[in-house]
């Protein structure tokens, strides 16, 4: 049997369209280990995320021991993939705080679904040197940054709490 991070390297490829790239930074909350390594991918699936879900052993967790994979779980489960108005249920399933970036593969091409508890925050930019949408729980980070680099900080906004955006992970249409 491959080890989590084994699976999440052949599956980058075939699972997750290999233009696309998921960048993450993220304290440790769990055991560390590759295994506890974001992103977690599955099924064409994706997930990236900041927070804590407490509920994470209400899951069969596949590829790792850490809380973030609940999320991915929850979201195959409930189907969001199809139909974006699962989110709710996606969320009602899970407890904590969260912000998520999930990259999920299309037949019509890759989309991005960024979604957050009411206790997060979660800010994206676009980002015009790099051609693509930044995510972070820090809008004055993402302005710090651009300006350290001069990168013009283009579009900005907060993704609600209970809302769902869904872009295309190309484009950022």
């Amino acid at each position: 049997q491959k080890t989590a991070y084994e699976m999440r390297i052949s599956d980058w490829s075939s699972d997750v369209c290999s233009s696309d790239l998921t960048m993450y930074t993220r304290m440790a909350t769990s055991a560390k280990g590759m295994n506890n390594v974001h992103p977690f991918v599955d099924e064409g699936v994706s997930v990236i995320h900041n927070g804590v879900i407490r509920n994470d052993k209400d899951f069969e967790l596949k590829v790792s021991t850490c809380d973030s994979e609940a999320i991915l779980r929850a979201y195959l489960q409930t189907g969001v993939r199809e139909n974006p108005e699962m989110i709710a249920k996606t969320a009602a399933m899970l407890t904590g705080y969260y912000a998520v970036g999930v990259l999920t593969k299309t037949e019509t091409g890759p989309i991005l679904d960024i979604f957050k508890s009411y206790q997060a925050n979660l800010h994206a930019a676009y980002i015009s040197e790099l051609e693509t949408y930044v995510l972070s729980t820090s809008d004055s980070d993402i302005k710090e940054v651009c300006k350290e680099l001069g990168y013009t900080v283009g579009t900005m906004f907060t993704i609600r709490s209970g809302k769902m955006a869904r872009m295309n992970a190309i484009t950022g249409e």
